[in-house]
């Protein structure tokens, strides 16, 4: 894997094809070999279920914002998110 995947990965937990152009067709491969998915749209992350939240917000950029259950969820463990 391609160490600028990885830091974005480690850093954020997703990374988003639009700020990552040059990785499009290594993102595709390791999504086809199952070590990535496409929660959404443009947005990559490991095939486990917290990467959804990363996902989202990597999505939503800078400006998207998390609330209530959603929001708890990415700091308390055993809060359920409704994204989930």
């Amino acid at each position: 894997m391609h160490p600028e995947i990885i830091s974005a990965l480690t850093e954020y937990g997703a990374l988003r094809v639009a700020e990552h152009p040059r990785m499009v067709g290594e993102l595709r491969r390791l999504v086809e070999q199952g070590h990535l998915a496409t929660p959404l749209p443009g947005t990559y992350a490991p095939p486990v279920p917290e990467a959804w939240l990363h996902a989202v917000c990597v999505w939503a950029g800078p400006e998207g914002v998390l609330h209530a259950e959603t929001a708890a969820s990415a700091w308390l463990p055993g809060v359920e998110s409704r994204l989930a």
